[in-house]
């Protein structure tokens, strides 16, 4: 009876074979099991062993009613299922452990899978990993804790129709299932362009080795250190997974180890991964991976605050957070960082996508593929790679590159590294300038291995301490140091987060760590170095520098406006202020780079007077006339508009606008200059009926004529000074040249 069943647009199957299916079934297997043994010469005794060796049996009629009368949400990736019994006393040396066993696949397919070798770490906690005959690239790969199994069968083959992986894994109701994966339905780990890259300053901290990075030139200065053969990990997991995982979760998240440590062996990585905890973070998700990974990370917000005190008590070098939410399938901080050394995965993805060797590839400090991701930071050769022609990726690669030429690129189990080859014809598994991230964990190995003691035993605890927080310098180039205390033979290492803020070389043991600073032509700036993990803050002095285009001018008493350029660096803050109410500044007050600053002078009834405006903390000094003694009603200048703006011109065309000028006065007024400010003046023309030595009636009016022939492309700003028998008034003038051809 075939029954199948359509959830969530996943299908999933249940197979229960009739006498003819089992007898197709057994003429197959005879058929690969003899192919299986010329090619790997077997003895007829290891022949029959393997005979009477089958991992994978029939479900027990009990689980086949459980499995069919509960609804159940398949992991991401799983496109069928069925219900199996599990031959657990096959896997285990202590008992049958079988060195080849069948495996019964979907649709009549069977696998043979040989032990590699055999791992235990307890009684009831062991690992069995085993190859496939006629699959170059397949591995098996089986964890079992506490009786519960978790497990791989890879065939390794790549292509557009490959249906290549396979798992076993028991649900919370204790059920074991058979599920296929296809590798092209999972999510991403995260979109591309969302990494989360861990700040370079790191709260004070007593880390085992807090450097962030180790440069080639110190790395290996590390002797009281934990070594960087073993990084110790610990996963834990939200109440969502709990309730979807059951007892099976400590299975699945050491068979997550067992695969990183699978990818790392594969792709010359000599560091390996040791689970010292699983166990509940007691947290209900966020529904946002963000958001999971920051209160993680954070620790101190209420929301898995025994996190740290956890990480402490196991020495967990890295941290993950396993959950249900299938938004992305992970989300790591890009390192290498003490205080971000931590994930948030979904748990289906975690062996299945890869996924969990992916996320602590960014706490190395790896990047994806260059398709997707051009940084250089922490390091150009901290890349995945993808290779179009065959269709495969390795663990950090995106399949982006793949769907651009229309296909499906498969995620197999190595990171790049240019100094292997994978595929048929062989090729290239990584590029030294640009994808080589088995070197990133080779070098980073020591540094991840030592941000927390290991609780394991054999390593000696060190611990350090700065001679000061920081230090304030001048706007100049410099150089400086900081005393570093720690114990002898313990190694500490150096690193900065601004370009211009350059920290020496690390050492071992007591010492004092010099540092440089280029000059600064900006405003005040703060760099940070990381020593031994702890933060150093450098504040260095503004190097901004300030000008004004002149700092006198000289007003009429009945007032009028005008401007002054001030000249500074485009990232230099300034204010303009003025000392009295009568001057004021119109606009701007406040700003960054170079700018013209307009004010405006009121009209003096009273004595001479004189103030002053602060701009840039530079003085530009106003004194204005006093006012004229009459004995009749004065003439008066007034001039509207008191702005003309001609908009946006092309640069050498032209464009004419009229002002006009009243003596709104009692008696006879007379025009004594019409003179040009500014600095654009002389984009500005002026022309009209108004001129020096012109005299105007009581309410008699000229006109002042400008046109505007921009010289530049950009704002062109000028004024025109009118000054009379009576009061000056001032034109403002404003414009924008634009490029020839633009609209």
């Amino acid at each position: 009876m075939v029954q199948v069943e359509r959830r969530r647009s996943v299908r999933t199957q249940v197979l229960h074979g009739g006498n003819l299916a089992r007898a197709s079934r057994a003429w197959q297997w005879l058929l690969l099991l003899l192919l299986a043994a010329a090619a790997l010469g077997w003895t007829g005794q290891a022949h029959a062993q393997a005979a009477n060796a089958t991992l994978v049996l029939p479900a027990t009629a009990s689980d086949s009613a459980r499995y069919a009368t509960t609804m159940r949400r398949p992991d991401p990736g799983v496109v069928r299922q069925m219900p199996i019994s599990v031959d657990v006393a096959a896997l285990d040396d202590r008992q049958k452990a079988a060195d080849a066993m069948r495996v019964d696949l979907f649709d009549g397919q069977a696998v043979v899978i040989t032990k590699e070798r055999f791992e235990r770490r307890a009684d009831t906690n062991y690992t069995w990993h085993g190859r496939l005959p006629g699959h170059p690239h397949g591995y098996a790969l089986i964890s079992v804790v506490n009786g519960q199994v978790s497990g791989t069968i890879e065939l390794g083959d790549t292509g557009p129709t490959a249906r290549t992986r396979y798992r076993i894994e028991t649900t919370a109701d204790g059920v074991a299932l058979l599920q296929q994966i296809d590798a092209a339905s999972f999510p991403d780990d995260h979109p591309a362009g969302a990494d989360r890259f861990a700040p370079a300053m790191e709260p004070k901290s007593k880390l085992r080795v807090g450097a962030d990075t180790l440069s080639s030139t110190t790395e290996t200065l590390i002797t009281k250190a934990d070594s960087a053969a073993t990084i110790d990990v610990m996963i834990v997991y939200s109440n969502q997974t709990a309730a979807a995982a059951g007892s099976a979760i400590a299975a699945q998240a050491q068979q997550a180890v067992d695969t990183a440590n699978l990818v790392y062996a594969n792709s010359g990585i000599t560091t390996r991964l040791r689970l010292v905890y699983t166990g509940p973070a007691n947290y209900d998700e966020s529904g946002d991976f963000n958001t999971d990974l920051n209160r993680i990370t954070t620790g101190t917000d209420g929301y898995m605050d025994s996190i740290p005190g956890l990480r402490n008590t196991y020495g967990a070098d890295l941290v993950s957070l396993f959950v249900e939410n299938g938004q992305y399938c992970g989300m790591g901080w890009i390192g290498p960082s003490a205080n971000y050394g931590f994930s948030v995965i979904n748990r289906g993805c975690a062996s299945g996508n890869l996924s969990y060797p992916h996320e602590l590839g960014h706490n190395f400090g790896a990047r994806h593929d260059a398709y997707v991701d051009t940084a250089t930071t922490p390091y150009a050769y901290g890349h995945g790679w993808v290779d179009v022609g065959q269709r495969w990726r390795d663990v950090m690669a995106y399949n982006n590159a793949c769907a651009a030429y229309g296909v499906n690129c498969t995620r197999i189990a190595y990171f790049s590294n240019p100094n292997l080859t994978y595929g048929s014809p062989p090729d290239p598994l990584g590029s030294s300038a640009t994808a080589d991230v088995a070197r990133v964990h080779n070098q980073n190995a020591q540094t991840v291995a030592n941000f927390r003691a290991s609780t394991q035993g054999g390593s000696t605890a060190c611990s350090w301490s700065l001679g000061s927080s920081g230090a304030s310098v001048g706007a100049t180039a410099g150089s400086g140091s900081v005393g570093v205390t720690t114990q002898t033979g313990c190694a500490w290492n150096a690193s900065s987060n601004s370009s211009w803020l350059t920290a020496g070389s690390g050492g071992s043991g007591p010492a004092a760590l010099a540092y440089t600073y280029a000059a600064n032509s900006g405003p005040s700036r703060t760099g940070t170095l990381t020593i031994g993990g702890i933060a150093f803050s450098v504040t260095q002095a503004s190097g901004c520098t300030y000008a004004l285009g002149a700092t006198t001018t000289s007003v009429a008493s009945g007032g009028g406006s005008g401007s002054v350029a001030l000249t500074t660096s485009s990232a230099c803050t300034w204010t303009a202020s003025s000392s009295a109410s009568w001057l004021s500044v119109t606009s701007p007050t406040s700003g960054t780079g170079s700018v013209a600053v307009a004010y405006s002078v009121a009209v003096n009834t009273g004595a001479a007077r004189s103030a002053n405006l602060t701009i840039g903390g530079r003085t530009f000094l106003v004194s204005q006339a006093a006012a004229p003694i009459v004995t009749q009603a004065p003439a008066m200048a007034a001039l509207a508009p008191a702005a003309l703006d001609f908009g946006s011109v092309m640069v050498g065309k032209s464009l004419a606008k009229t002002a006009t000028l009243t003596n709104s006065g009692g008696s006879a007024l007379t025009i004594a200059s019409v003179s040009p400010a500014g600095v654009n003046a002389s984009d500005f023309s002026i022309g009209g009926t108004c001129a020096a030595g012109k005299s105007l009636a009581a309410g008699q009016s000229c006109a002042v004529t400008i046109t505007f022939r921009p010289a530049a492309i950009g704002t062109r700003l000028a004024s025109v000074a009118v000054n009379t028998s009576s009061n000056a008034v001032t034109l403002m003038l404003s414009g924008t040249g634009k490029k020839a051809g633009r609209k």
